[in-house]
């Protein structure tokens, strides 16, 4: 549905070799992967599928997050539950929210400037914006991507573990013409990696991996 909020969560384990994904705190569809995850060590953004590529996210982000560990239910609840009622700025502070938080942009007014947004994770990637406006959000402030040219560039090396993942965020979309992308890789090389976290033009959270080479490809999809 457009113009309302949504948590949505995406939890890679290797151990089980799936991707689960969560919808407002609940499970809402397992995935099998063909393969493996592999390191990643290209640049990540918020907004924006590939540096050549005009596929963008059209509404608001809030409270976007990557851990580089598997959050459990209880855990993606959590966040969820931090999203209930009317809060004024995000609660960075919990500490077992904290446990491998590798990526953590809020967009509270105290964490954004004209150019830029603070990862309040500690592991320092902070965004560079382009083209996106501040608005009111699910937790705090949001930051609202046009869905044409709006991109925040937040940094390196965020997929490095080869065993598990979990992105998180509170989204509010404007439309579903086109897929949403939420979280993206910023380049496929030959050899390279690429992975993604999206909503399909069907409403249906989509992630993605691509690696050594664009032969390869890893689809997995919610409901």
């Amino acid at each position: 549905t457009t113009n309302v909020w949504h948590h949505i969560v995406t939890v890679y384990s290797s151990s089980t070799n799936k991707v689960t994904f969560y919808l407002d705190g609940i499970a809402n569809g397992t995935s099998a992967a063909l393969g493996s995850w592999a390191a990643s060590t290209v640049s990540v953004a918020l907004g924006r599928w590939g540096e050549n590529n005009n596929f963008y996210f059209n509404g608001k982000i809030d409270d976007a997050r990557i851990y580089n560990r598997t959050l459990s239910t209880a855990e993606v609840m959590e966040l969820y539950k931090m999203g209930g009622g009317k809060v004024n700025k995000t609660d960075t502070v919990r500490p077992t929210l904290k446990s491998g938080l590798v990526g953590h942009w809020t967009f509270d007014g105290m964490d954004t400037t004209v150019n830029t947004t603070t990862d309040r994770s500690g592991s320092g990637n902070n965004g560079v914006r382009t083209s996106t406006t501040v608005a009111p959000g699910k937790i705090g402030q949001a930051m609202k991507f046009n869905g044409t040219t709006g991109i925040v560039r937040v940094g390196q090396d965020l997929f490095e573990t080869q065993n598990v993942g979990t992105f998180s965020a509170w989204i509010n979309m404007s439309s579903f013409a086109l897929t949403n992308y939420i979280f993206a890789s910023t380049v496929l090389a030959d050899g390279g990696q690429l992975l993604d976290f999206a909503v399909g033009t069907n409403g249906r959270l989509t992630f993605q991996h691509f690696y050594s080479g664009a032969g390869n490809n890893n689809a997995f999809s919610g409901h």
